[in-house]
């Protein structure tokens, strides 16, 4: 059996996604050079877990599933904030999160927990809930990187606290796909 990259996210409502679409579509000339997030594909990130066995992917998610089916019983209101990058140079382009996020926090701990007692490695870094909007890939020239800041500082994708729907556990068979299983 192969492998597969997986990850824990909660899917946006669908007003909350042509929201950020719109903004996607009057950025993309100010912004060029970048892979730009589907509307179909946009989700608040959980947990990433990387390229895990495929037989471990199902059990993994029925596990997080079972835990936090009682506490996701109501979607969550998250407003977006300004947008702003990840990596230095830039690669992942984002917009950050306001409203509900201590409820984030906790669904990413209950997911860390499921994740260390299926055994996969720890998750050192500090949960920072956002939603991915654009990507650069490392062999991209960086004048691009370098307009992103400027382009994007004290933007933002949306204003009004949105509802996101319930969790899901997503698994793509391409290392960069499209394809996600829910």
């Amino acid at each position: 059996m192969g492998r597969v990259r997986c990850f824990f996210c909660l899917p946006l409502a669908p007003e909350l996604k042509k929201e950020i679409a719109a903004w996607i579509a009057a950025n993309r000339a100010a912004i060029s050079g970048v892979r730009w997030v589907a509307e179909a594909d946009l989700h608040v990130t959980l947990r990433f877990c990387g390229e895990i066995p495929q037989a471990a992917a199902q059990p993994l998610g029925d596990r997080a599933k079972n835990l936090l089916a009682e506490r996701c019983a109501a979607p969550l209101r998250l407003t977006l904030r300004e947008t702003g990058t990840f990596g230095r140079p830039p690669r992942v382009l984002w917009a950050g999160l306001g409203g509900d996020t201590a409820a984030l926090a906790r669904l990413n701990a209950l997911i860390e927990g499921a994740c260390r007692d299926a055994g996969l490695p720890p998750d050192d870094r500090k949960f920072s809930p956002h939603l991915t909007l654009a990507r650069m890939g490392a062999s991209r020239g960086g004048a691009n990187r370098r307009r992103w800041t400027p382009c994007v500082r004290g933007s933002s994708p949306g204003a009004a606290g949105r509802p996101v729907a319930r969790f899901s556990c997503a698994a793509a068979s391409r290392p960069q796909g499209r394809a996600m299983s829910r």
